[in-house]
């Protein structure tokens, strides 16, 4: 609910900041600013513009302001293609069939939903994100599951097909946030050489799927993406986790069986996560290793 609500607050913003007073819209669209009417007409051959913008830049709370171009592709896809100042950040196209999504995506789709057909599928976005290695696709469709009928499932990929989020709530529409440059420095400086596979916002938090000396990893930021959170990836081969971590897991739950260790790095230290994927409602526990001194 909270992530619903979320998502409609940020809808409403957008549409209280684009209908804002009348120098902000471009009723000729012809008339965009100079650089960014060059970029467009490169960016996007035959694209078709219904409505254009140019508004403060609410989400991130910044003093840049942005350009937000609603047009249509060749294919009649719908798309936003959005500027900061007058640089390209973001094109995000809704695709009307999943039979234009790379068929590696696709394959991806049907390994994912499994031997249980889903509902429908009803929303298809190809979001294009200046910093990404490359595209990304976000599904959104309806499936039973053991625990509900009917429920809301999001499966996101790169254009190679990579799993790289699949949960059981919508994420935040790309066609209203975007990565920062600040969040994307922190990123080339503390994992050189890592590939940005993907970017998501989750509940106003910016996340970012990187794949790092062949490890994927999942790097978290506030919503202002600025501020690092967290780091977390699958426990790897040849590491281990603490004695007094596992001592306090059988603590806290005796026997408890586990299929997955994710490992947690944030300012505070190094927590784990385990996590048996082998049931229906994932249980699990979060244990720090911080909290222990020498």
């Amino acid at each position: 609910m909270k992530r619903v609500l979320f998502l409609s607050l940020l809808t409403a913003a957008l549409l209280l900041a684009s209908c804002g007073s009348e120098s902000d819209i471009h009723p000729d669209y012809t008339k965009l600013p100079e650089n960014v009417s060059q970029d467009f007409s490169t960016r996007c051959p035959g694209f078709t513009i219904k409505s254009a913008g140019t508004y403060s830049d609410f989400y991130h709370s910044s003093d840049n302001e942005e350009t937000f171009i609603r047009c249509t592709d060749t294919q009649g896809n719908e798309c936003v293609v959005s500027y900061t100042g007058s640089q390209w950040n973001r094109t995000v196209r809704t695709l009307t069939d999943e039979q234009q999504l790379p068929m590696a995506v696709q394959n991806s789709l049907t390994a994912c939903l499994g031997e249980r057909p889903a509902n429908d599928i009803y929303e298809i976005k190809e979001a294009d994100f200046a910093g990404l290695k490359g595209k990304e696709y976000i599904i959104r469709y309806h499936q039973d599951t053991p625990l509900a009928h009917n429920c809301v499932h999001t499966l996101m990929t790169d254009a190679d097909g990579t799993v790289l989020r699949l949960c059981t709530y919508p994420l935040n529409n790309p066609d209203y946030v975007f990565p920062l440059s600040e969040s994307l420095g922190y990123i080339a400086r503390q994992y050189s050489g890592s590939d940005i596979l993907g970017y998501i916002n989750d509940l106003g938090d910016d996340e970012f799927i990187i794949r790092h000396d062949g490890v994927m990893k999942t790097v978290l930021f506030n919503h202002n993406g600025i501020q690092w959170k967290s780091t977390s990836y699958p426990l790897q081969p040849g590491m281990t986790v603490p004695q007094r971590v596992l001592q306090t897991l059988e603590a806290i739950d005796p026997g408890f069986t586990y299929t997955d260790v994710t490992v947690i790095e944030s300012e505070q230290g190094t927590s784990y996560a385990f996590t048996d994927n082998s049931k229906a409602d994932h249980p699990g526990h979060t244990i720090g290793d911080y909290a222990y001194t020498e």
